[in-house]
Parts: C-alpha cells; sequence; structure tokens
C-alpha cells in the first residue's frame, strides 16, 4: 500500500468534529432570585444559616452587555460571569482559583456598586 493510500485510509477513519449544541444556547439574562422558605430567605447574612448565593442584579446583566459602560478589574468581570444564583462564594473561590476571602471582598465591592446581590 503506497503512503498516500495510507494517509488516506487514516482520513477517513477520524471521525467528524463534533460541535457542541450548547454553543447556540444563549445565556439566561435574568437573575434568579432568592427562593422563599415561610416568607423568609433561604440564606441571608446570618452566619448560623445556609450559604448565601450571589445572584446579578439588572445593572450587573447590563453591565455584562455594555462593558464599556462600567469600569470594574478583569478579575471582577470574570467573577461576575461566573455569578448565577447558584454558586456559593467558597464554589465561585474555587472557579477562579483565587482565596476564599479575596472572594467575598469582591463579591462586597461588587455589591457596593450595585451589580449584584447577596
Amino acid at each position: 500500500m503506497s503512503s498516500q493510500a495510507a494517509q488516506i485510509s487514516l482520513s477517513q477513519r477520524r471521525s467528524p468534529t463534533v460541535t457542541s449544541p450548547l454553543t447556540s444556547v444563549p445565556y439566561p439574562t435574568t437573575p434568579i432570585p432568592p427562593r422563599l422558605n415561610d416568607g423568609a430567605q433561604e440564606y441571608g447574612g446570618g452566619s448560623a444559616g445556609p450559604a448565601m448565593h450571589p445572584f446579578r442584579s439588572q445593572a450587573g446583566e447590563l453591565a455584562l452587555q455594555h462593558p464599556e459602560r462600567v469600569q470594574i478589574s478583569r478579575l471582577q468581570r470574570r467573577l461576575l460571569l461566573l455569578i448565577n444564583g447558584q454558586r456559593s462564594p467558597s464554589e465561585l473561590a474555587r472557579l477562579i482559583v483565587k482565596n476564599p476571602d479575596e472572594i467575598k471582598m469582591l463579591l462586597n465591592d461588587l455589591e457596593r456598586v450595585g451589580l449584584i446581590q447577596q
């Protein structure tokens, strides 16, 4: 078998490239509100309660759609992109590979400017 025939034979055996169907699905644009339990939030500022899960405000959504309007650091923007109302601060710290205390400070900064709610 010639080398050209061997190359064609190998190329025919390769599987075609498969694209993910998730690339065509748009990211949800509305923040996920906190769940209610008998009129009280399941997560809050209390240390004895369950962990809080920050979520983006409408201003946070707009900041991601029009980044030129808000001046935040690259790290703050990465964190804002990961905030979805379902991730805890410790999970966000793991995903960004930063110290949880640093993430808490960044979350407080984002909340102070009105981009998220905790």
